[in-house]
């Protein structure tokens, strides 16, 4: 709701600056202008997007370049007070135009930023960022601080990001790339897809699939009617991967370190060990007539078990070692392991 409210209304508050420069056209407006480094960065746009990078240790720039019609009103405001800058943009009708903001900080700044339709690109960055958009992509690009990034409908892409990041989005895509700390990504109905990341990495999805490859650490992947995919899975931590109503695919590119737990409801669950020593302690559930078990190996014990009000077989076998465990069960579908 506050999105809407401060799309919808106007923002304005006196300005301290210090001119660099500025140009106005009939069909373009351009202000420069210079801040000494501030502590926090506070940022509310409408539909201006927005390139903020690192800069020099002992300034701010900030550039707004704003193209429109002859209908077309726009103020941007900035304005200074102690260890915080404040930036903002109003429109004053609804003719198309097109507004661009440049911010080059101190990589140590904190941002805090909402947008509702612009796209926000942040790159080099150290300090904390808050960014909140509706419909506005997200992009960030070798940060090391601190992020927590949400979108209504947009796209969250981050590459070569590391530390504590937290992506959430109701109907976009997240995408991650390069990256290690503790990285959580939540969605609504899109997709998550992650690459070559190490850390403690939680990823969920309520209906869209999540696609990984190369990933190690700690992981925790779950979805509820959408299928889980790990490439080239370096297990070096515990692995759970769940999901209510698709498939699990697990490629393994070493033997695991930690326990590894696959469970569906309703699809298959299969990992595969590429190749990799198989050993460890591995048992298979599957619901009585509804779910079949395939490993390579015979089985140390068949048995059949109650569980919540359900028939279930259980097989299982060790193999070298009692560790790791390695779970695998579905209701209704297919548990297998590959060798």
């Amino acid at each position: 709701m506050r999105y809407i409210l401060w799309a919808l209304c106007a923002f304005g508050l006196s300005c301290g600056y210090r001119p660099v420069g500025d140009i106005n056209t009939a069909t373009q407006q351009v202000q420069n202008r210079l801040f000494t480094p501030k502590e926090l960065i506070d940022i509310q746009l409408v539909s201006g997007s927005c390139r903020i990078s690192a800069g020099p240790a002992d300034a701010i720039h900030v550039r707004v370049v704003h193209r429109y019609g002859p209908a077309d009103k726009f103020t941007a405001t900035l304005s200074e007070e102690d260890n915080l800058l404040r930036l903002r943009e109003e429109f004053f009708s609804l003719a198309r135009s097109q507004t661009e903001w440049t911010i080059e900080a101190p990589p140590q700044t904190k941002f805090r930023i909402h947008s509702a339709s612009g796209d926000i690109i942040l790159t080099e960055l150290t300090g904390p960022i808050e960014v909140e958009s509706v419909s506005g992509d997200i992009k960030v690009r070798g940060t090391t601080g601190k992020l927590a990034l949400k979108t209504a409908t947009a796209d969250i892409d981050l590459v070569n990001c590391d530390g504590d990041i937290t992506a959430e989005t109701i109907s976009g895509q997240i995408r991650l790339k390069d990256g290690h700390g503790a990285i959580t990504a939540e969605t609504g109905s899109g997709l998550i897809r992650a690459q070559a990341l190490d850390g403690t990495l939680h990823f969920t999805t309520n209906s869209g699939p999540i696609k990984s490859k190369d990933l190690s650490g700690q992981l925790s992947l779950h979805s509820n009617s959408g299928d889980i995919s790990a490439a080239a899975l370096h297990a070096t931590g515990p692995g759970f991967f769940n999901t209510t109503s698709g498939d699990l695919a697990i490629g393994l590119a070493q033997a695991p370190a930690a326990e590894m737990t696959l469970q569906t409801v309703s699809g298959d669950a299969v990992l595969d060990y590429g190749g990799a020593p198989i050993s460890g302690n591995f048992l298979f559930y599957a619901q009585v007539d509804r779910g079949e078990i395939i490993a390579p190996f015979s089985f140390d014990r068949e048995e059949q078990h109650e569980l919540e009000g359900h028939t279930y077989q259980l097989k299982s076998f060790t193999r070298t070692d009692d560790l790791p465990q390695i779970l695998l069960r579905t209701d209704s579908g297919r548990v297998e392991l590959r060798p």
